[in-house]
Parts: structure tokens; sequence; C-alpha cells
């Protein structure tokens, strides 16, 4: 019989769309899309902070936004409005038919057997834009979801990691401690029958740690994109501990990330390393890498997937970047993996290209206020900048 000693629930939201656009009534059509925590991106859209920090919708084709709450005369200020579930969280939603779905993570402290143990669950709640109700459908159990670690959506099935709440045990064998850091496995999810499917761990944390102990308290693993019948998933990790002065006061450097790269074949299910560094992304085509030297400074590769040709990108280190049409762009430059020529796209601050919709390209920026800008821009017009 467990005893429950102490609880700690952390509601967590992430997102994925075919579905209503804020009113409840708009299809958003996407067979595939990437989820991270910090945005969304699908065919026809994107989900990203809004207004007040609420979740909004970014509709390509008419470059309108709309709030994802459907409530009518809502004021978005009370717990019956999504919105303020997903922004008190601090993640994004998933949205798939019509409904929003997202994990509910809970990490407690049992007592079994005269000892405290963790215990670990996470519930898939769904939500529905028509009827406005709220449901469980599944439930994995002895983990919890690394929701700001990125996920795969493809067909109704999704794909996300996991972890083991990293339990520290006293003398007695007790657990006096947890985080979110740890190993885990990869999962899927269906979000039509709620049958959850685990394809076991792929990187040995207990053997890491013994490598590294620093990776105690600094191991993440992402799902970084897709290419053909692979997904890419990055493990990353500190060799070195950071000073007591950076944890404290923000002095000094914090030692590098290293990182192994993963690939999930979705035919054979199989699990394997294919690189020992840091995986920044793969998409459109591309895999991009950091490469760390023993500390002494870090360069990002990029690598052709179908060609295997890798190029050095030099000072080429954006906190968000993407590739699109062989081209790297982030903080408001463009360069072009072949020739390495770069030019500056847009006037706004920190731009990205999120998207290409019907060969224009989707640039979201910030003014001098900080305000959130998108523009729509015909390929052409900024492809003859490299000209």
């Amino acid at each position: 019989m467990k005893k429950i000693i102490l609880m700690v629930i952390s509601q967590v939201v992430f997102l994925m769309f075919t579905s209503c656009n804020g009113n409840g009534k708009e299809k958003i059509n996407a067979a595939e899309q990437y989820n991270r925590y910090s945005y969304v991106s699908m065919g026809e859209g994107y989900i990203f902070w809004g207004e007040n920090n609420l979740p909004t919708y970014l509709d390509y084709e008419t470059m309108k936004t709309t709030m994802l709450c459907s409530l009518p005369n809502c004021t978005h200020t009370t717990q019956s409005c999504i919105e303020v579930l997903f922004d008190q969280n601090a993640l994004l939603p998933i949205i798939y038919n019509d409904c929003a779905y997202y994990f509910i993570n809970s990490r407690n402290f049992v007592e079994e057997n005269e000892k405290i143990i963790l215990d670990l669950k996470s519930s898939l709640m769904k939500y529905n834009f028509l009827d406005m109700k709220t449901e469980k459908i599944a439930e994995v159990d002895d983990c919890n979801v690394n929701v700001r670690s990125g996920g795969y959506l493809i067909d109704s099935s999704y794909y996300f990691t996991t972890n083991n709440g990293n339990p520290k045990y006293d003398e007695l064998g007790s657990v006096i401690a947890s985080s979110e850091h740890g190993g885990g496995n990869l999962m899927s999810i269906n979000l039509v029958n709620g049958k959850v499917t685990d394809y076991g761990n792929f990187f040995d944390y207990e053997e890491l740690k013994k490598q590294y102990p620093a990776a105690d308290s600094s191991t993440s693993f992402d799902i970084e994109g897709k290419h053909g019948d692979e997904l890419y998933i990055d493990v990353s990790y500190q060799k070195e501990r950071p000073s007591r002065e950076y944890l404290e006061q923000g002095v000094g450097e914090s030692p590098p990330f290293y990182g192994d790269t993963y690939t999930f074949n979705l035919k054979t299910k199989e699990i394997k390393k294919i690189f020992d560094n840091k995986l920044l992304l793969t998409m459109n085509g591309y895999y991009a890498y950091c490469y760390c030297d023993d500390g002494k400074g870090s360069t990002m590769m990029i690598q052709n997937l179908d060609t295997g040709k890798t190029i050095e990108m030099e000072n080429c280190f954006y906190s968000r970047f993407s590739i699109h049409n062989n081209k790297i762009w982030g903080d408001s430059i463009g360069i072009d993996i072949e020739s390495g020529q770069k030019v500056t796209f847009t006037d706004l601050e920190s731009a990205n290209v999120i998207a290409v919709y019907k060969d224009n390209y989707i640039i979201k920026g910030y003014d001098n206020d900080m305000n959130t800008i998108f523009h729509k821009i015909p390929c052409e017009e900024i492809d003859k900048l490299f000209e």
C-alpha cells in the first residue's frame, strides 16, 4: 500500500495541428508537423506566444493571427480558459482534429515497504474545441514526458521522449530528490485511440554519469527533426559542472554542452547512435550539429543528408535558426550553404524564416519595441539578394 508523502504536479503543454484556429471552425491541414516548446510549425500556419503571452495562431494564407480559445466572450483570465492553462505552464498545446492535447506530469514521493520511492505518471488530456469538454485519454506510468524536448507528429501518432525522474537516494535506499534530468525512453501515442507504444531506452544514462559525473544534472534529449524514415534525437550533456559563481551570480561562463546523435527508424523501429556530436536540428534535407573541441571552442557544421557533404559555418551560432531553400536563416541574416554568401534579409530584429509557403518566405522578427512582427515575402525577391 503506497502512502503519499509529497506530491508535486506539473501541468505541461505541447502542441500539434490539424485543427481549429481559435474559433473552432476552420481546419488546419498538416499530415506531419514538428513541435517545440517555444513554437509549433505546420503546413499552413504557426503557433507562438502572442499578445499577453497567450498562445496564438498565425495563418500563412491571410497572415492574420487569432487566439486558440473558442469560448464566447471569454476574458482569458480564468481557469476555464485554455489560454490561461497554457500560459501558466509556459508551454504550448497540441492541436489535432478539433482538439487540444496536453500532458499533465505528476511526480510524487510515496512510502512503500518502509522506503520512500518515486512515483511518476503522465496523463494525456484532450480538450475539445467544439463542446469545450476535457477528458483523459491515456496515461503513461513510471516516467514523466519531456514536454520541453520537442516531438514529432506523423499522421495520428505523436513521438516523444520521457525521463525517469533522476532519483537521488540516501544510505537506506529512500529517494531524497528528483529532477527532470535522467535516462528515459522513446515512445509514441496514437491520438485517435490513446494507444501508447514504448520503443525502449536509446542511451545508457548510468554509464554516461560514470564517465562524466556532471551529466547527472545536465543531461537532456530532444527530438530535433526527421529525414526520410528516420527521426533524429539529440542527447546533450556537460562534462564539467558550472562554477558556484556562475550558478549564483551568473559570473563567468558555463562549461560547453557536448552530445551524441541517435536515429529511430520508423519502419524497423531500430534505435542507433550515428554521431558523437551535439545535434542542433534536422530539417529540409540538412543536419546541423555543434562540434566541440574539448572546451576550446565550438563550430557549427551543416551536412547534406542526401550527399553526405559537410560544410563548416564560421561565426554562425544562432539561438534560433532554420534551414530553407538550401540556406540558413537566423538573427536577420541568411547564408547560402553552398557558396557561404551572407546577406541581411530584413530590417526586423532577430528575424528568422519560419516557413516557406506557396513560394513565399514567412518571416518572424521583432520591432524596436520587441513586438512580434510577421512578414510574407516572395522567395524570388529575397533569393535575388544572393545573386
